[in-house]
């Protein structure tokens, strides 16, 4: 499961983008891209989310892309790309 929006208000509740479907996985790589293609955030860390921000200031409201890829423990190579919403 990916979940498709997202809303760092600070409320302690879906403040985080993280992908939750990795729990046997390995060598995860989460890339985040904002509309113009621009990289915002990545990641190797299994549990480390995305807080909607950007060189330490609050991203716009809207749909930004992610591509995830990594491995399960078993090998099996995976990958996904999709969009998330900020809402704020």
């Amino acid at each position: 499961f990916t979940p498709n929006v997202f809303s760092p208000n600070g409320d302690g509740i879906n403040d985080l983008f993280t992908p939750l479907d990795f729990g046997a996985a390995q060598n995860i790589d989460v890339m985040i891209f904002n509309k113009w293609g621009e990289l915002i955030f990545r990641t190797d860390k299994l549990r480390h989310g995305w807080d909607g921000t950007y060189l330490g200031k609050n991203c716009d409201v809207g749909v930004y892309t992610y591509f995830i890829s990594g491995k399960y423990l078993n090998g099996t190579p995976y990958k996904k790309t999709g969009s998330i919403t900020l809402i704020r």
